[in-house]
């Protein structure tokens, strides 16, 4: 490994799959190279990093702010302690999926222990096509990335997929596209150097300058979205969480939460794709996230507790 350790960043709209192609990457990486993960979660509560942990990996987390603004520096802190600590042979992080991919690559950039070498964008072929049209940063998110992975391909049929590909050829970004269905990605051409290679032709090629402001250009998820935190220890009916949903698709972006239903301790999933709900182990403190518009957080958050 050489001196300066390669960093990777994964970005996309909140529910575009991020977590489970890290998850493939990390299960389907070579044995005896390190991968060291950091998680930025807009909400106070953190759901990627015990989702990614249950695998048995470890993960930095870094909680209720965004590492392209309010917590740049401490990003910049964590990433050198785990250089330093850890040794790892490759950095991947996960910011939140409101966050500004380009000002992040270039604080990583200025940094001379660290070598940064791609931005990949992930968007939703289930849903990208109604994002891109509620959440302008989604745009931005893929004029950054370097390659664009199409997700969820099992969501959706071939001609949505081909209209998801085109639109983003057409309209935002000509970069290299893969299809992606369960987070299953060609990890040796995307992270080459997990299988020996020492070079990557995805490598971002942007400004080496550091931006002189503390807050994202877009500023979208500072104007435009609230993150909750719904403390739920009793248990809650899923229909009945899937009712509010329902009512609050317009608004609601994103959720996710271990919560306890009828069936027991159940990590929950909410986008734009739908629900999803998996059996999970028992913890001490259920708690859904829940990330809206600001115009509607009072009404959302009024109906969330009285489940």
């Amino acid at each position: 490994m050489t001196d300066r350790t390669p960093v990777y960043l994964l970005t996309g709209f909140l529910g575009s799959g991020k977590t489970t192609m890290l998850n493939y990457l990390l299960n389907n990486s070579p044995k005896g190279k390190k991968v060291a993960v950091v998680v930025n979660e807009f909400g106070k509560v953190s759901i990627d990093g015990p989702i990614i942990r249950e695998e048995g990996y470890e993960v930095a987390e870094l909680v209720s702010g965004c590492i392209c603004c309010t917590l740049k520096s401490d990003m910049v802190r964590m990433l050198l302690n785990i250089q330093e600590r850890k040794k790892p042979d490759l950095i991947i992080i996960e910011p939140t999926g409101l966050a500004d991919p380009e000002e992040l690559a270039i604080s990583i950039r200025a940094q001379k222990s660290f070598d940064f070498r791609a931005i990949y964008g992930l968007v939703s072929s289930a849903s990208f096509l109604e994002v891109r049209e509620r959440v302008p940063i989604v745009e931005e998110q893929l004029k950054s990335a370097q390659t664009i992975l199409i997700t969820k391909c099992d969501l959706t049929d071939d001609a949505t997929k081909q209209k998801v590909s085109e639109a983003i050829k057409t309209d935002i970004s000509h970069a290299p596209q893969f299809f992606i269905t369960n987070g299953a990605i060609d990890s040796p051409l995307l992270f080459p150097e997990l299988y020996g290679a020492t070079t990557n032709n995805q490598t971002a090629s942007l400004p080496d300058t550091q931006p002189a402001h503390d807050t994202c250009s877009t500023g979208a998820h500072q104007s435009d979205f609230v993150s909750m935190v719904v403390k739920a220890e009793q248990t809650i009916k899923r229909a009945d969480l899937e009712t509010i949903f329902e009512k609050w698709k317009g608004s609601i972006v994103r959720s996710k939460g271990m919560v306890r239903t009828e069936n027991g301790i159940e990590l929950f999933q909410w986008s734009l794709d739908g629900f999803s709900w998996v059996p999970w182990k028992d913890i001490a403190e259920p708690a859904l996230v829940l990330i809206t518009d600001k115009k509607e957080a009072g009404n959302i958050w009024l109906d969330a507790v009285s489940l």
